[in-house]
C-alpha cells in the first residue's frame, strides 16, 4: 500500500499502521475485514504531527468493532466466490513465431546466406531447433500461458456474538478466509479471533480489554512461471510424443527458458510462510473532575513469522543452477509494546471555552531475525525440513531494539 508513493530506496515505503489506537506491526492481510468499522488514511502534516517520523510513508488508522448497548445478537456472514486471470499477455502464436525468426535471420545474414524468407534452407541449418521444426510441420502453437493459469476459489465465513447493557459491553467473532491463486500452488488462508469487552466501574472510572489473533499460511508467495512461459517457444511442445512431461531447456528458446511445468509437479517446489501474531489493548479512562479526564492506553504485540522454500532437482531455479535443489529457512521474532498517558482538560466558561491534552507516551520494540540458504540436497523428501544435509549452507542473523 502507497499513500505517498515511493520516497525512498533503502526504506519502507510502506504506511504507518494504528489499529484501536495502538502501532500495528501486522498489515491488512491479518485483520479480518469483517472486524473493522473504519478506515482512515493520514498523509501530509495530519500524519506527522500526530506519528512523528515514523508516519512519513502515511498512516493508516483501524478501528474495529466492539460492543453496544442492546440484546445479545449473534451474526453469520460468509461468501464465496472465483479468482481469474483479467487476460492474457499479447505475444506471438506458433506461425507468427515462424515468421519473425525467418526475417530475423534474413536481415542478420551474411550476403547470399538466404535466397529469399521462404528458404527451406532456414530449417536445416540450426535456426530452428529440431523440435520447432516439427512444430512448424504440424502446425503446433504452443499457449503456455493456457497451460500455466487456472481459476482460484475464495471463501470468507464470519461468525461472531454481541451486546451488553450500561454497564458491559461485549464482542467475540470468529472469522476464516482462504484463497487459492491463479497458478498451480499459490493459496493464502487465515484464521483469526477477536474480543473485546468495556465495563464500567461506578460513576468516575471505565476500563477496557480487547484482543486480536490471527494465523495466516501463505502458499508459493513468489510464484510466477511468467518469467519463462512468455519467453518459451511457441513451435516447441512441453510434453514428448508419449506425452509426459519434457523437464529441461525449451528448444529454440532463449538462454535458461526450462519447461516451466516443472515446477508444478508434486513436490517440488514448496513454498510456506506462517505467521502467528496476537494484539492484544487495554484503556483505563478515569473522570477526575469536570472536564477534566485522564486516559491510559496500552497495547502488546507478539509476532512469529516462519518462511521455507524448496526448489526440487527439476525446477526452473533449481536448472539454472547447475541442476541442484535449493532451500531456505527463515525465521523472524518481535515483540513490542505500548503505554500512552493522556490528561485531557476541556471546560467552558460563559463565552470562552479551554481545551488542553497532555500526552506522555513510550513505545518500545525487539526484534530477532535468522536465515539458512542451502544446495544440492540428497533426496527431494527432504524439502526445507533439514537444512543439514545441503551444503554450500549460508546464514546470517540479526537482533534489533529500539
Amino acid at each position: 500500500i502507497l499513500i505517498r508513493g515511493k520516497r525512498s530506496l533503502l526504506a519502507t515505503n510502506d504506511p504507518l499502521f494504528i489499529v484501536d489506537g495502538i502501532p500495528f506491526n501486522g498489515d491488512l492481510n491479518d485483520l479480518n475485514t469483517d472486524d473493522i468499522v473504519a478506515v482512515d488514511v493520514l498523509k501530509d502534516a495530519s500524519a506527522t504531527a500526530i506519528y512523528g517520523s515514523r508516519a512519513a510513508n502515511g498512516v493508516i488508522l483501524v478501528s474495529t468493532k466492539r460492543g453496544r448497548n442492546n440484546k445479545p445478537v449473534v451474526s453469520y456472514s460468509g461468501y464465496a466466490g472465483f479468482v481469474k486471470p483479467l487476460g492474457e499477455y499479447d505475444i506471438m502464436n506458433g506461425p507468427q513465431y515462424d515468421l519473425f525468426k525467418r526475417w530475423a535471420f534474413f536481415n542478420a545474414q551474411t550476403p547470399g546466406t538466404y535466397k529469399n524468407v521462404d528458404d527451406p534452407l532456414f530449417y536445416t541449418d540450426g535456426t530452428f531447433a529440431v523440435e520447432e521444426v516439427e512444430g512448424v510441420k504440424t502446425g503446433r502453437s504452443t499457449d503456455w500461458q493456457k497451460l500455466l493459469y487456472k481459476t482460484g476459489l475464495m471463501l470468507n465465513q464470519q461468525i461472531g456474538v454481541s451486546g451488553g447493557n450500561d454497564i458491559t459491553q461485549y464482542a467475540i467473532s470468529g472469522g476464516y478466509y482462504k484463497e487459492t491463486g491463479v497458478y498451480p500452488g499459490q493459496s493464502f488462508e487465515r484464521y483469526s479471533v477477536k474480543a473485546s469487552v468495556d465495563q464500567q466501574l461506578g460513576k468516575y472510572f471505565k476500563v477496557g480489554v480487547s484482543s486480536l489473533n490471527t494465523y495466516t499460511i501463505t502458499q508459493g508467495e513468489n510464484s510466477n512461471p511468467m518469467g519463462q512461459a512468455l519467453r518459451a517457444s511457441p513451435l516447441s511442445s512441453p510434453y514428448d510424443s508419449k506425452g509426459n512431461l519434457i523437464i529441461g531447456f525449451v528448444p529454440g528458446s532463449a538462454n535458461q527458458v526450462y519447461n516451466p511445468l516443472a515446477d508444478f509437479i508434486d513436490g517440488q517446489v514448496v513454498e510456506t510462510r506462517r505467521r502467528l501474531g496476537t494484539f492484544s489493548t487495554a484503556y483505563i479512562e478515569a473522570y477526575l473532575a469536570t472536564g477534566l479526564q485522564y486516559r491510559l492506553n496500552a497495547g502488546a504485540e507478539i509476532r512469529n513469522d516462519t518462511y521455507g522454500s524448496f526448489f526440487g532437482q527439476q525446477t526452473t531455479k533449481s536448472l539454472a543452477n547447475n541442476g541442484q535443489s535449493a532451500g531456505r529457512n527463515d525465521s523472524r521474532f518481535t515483540t513490542s509494546y505500548t503505554l500512552e498517558n493522556l490528561l485531557t482538560y476541556d471546560k467552558t466558561f460563559g463565552k470562552h471555552r479551554i481545551n488542553f491534552t497532555g500526552l506522555y507516551s513510550i513505545q518500545e520494540q525487539q526484534g530477532q531475525y535468522t536465515t539458512f540458504s542451502y544446495f544440492a540436497l540428497p533426496s527431494d523428501n527432504l524439502q526445507y525440513y533439514n537444512p543439514q544435509y545441503g551444503s554450500s549452507t549460508k546464514g546470517s542473523g540479526s537482533y534489533t531494539k529500539w
